[in-house]
């Protein structure tokens, strides 16, 4: 399973997912978890 949680500056997990800009990604693998990447929200 992948996990998306919100964040201001990439390190912190501190923000409304609407109001974000930077989302921190992570996977679960029993009871692994994974960080995977940064995404970035398109502006448009």
């Amino acid at each position: 399973m992948r996990i998306a949680v919100s964040s201001d500056d990439g390190v912190h997990v501190n923000r409304h997912f609407g109001d974000s800009g930077v989302f921190l990604i992570f996977e679960t693998e029993g009871s692994e978890i994974k960080f995977l990447e940064i995404r970035r929200k398109k502006q448009g």
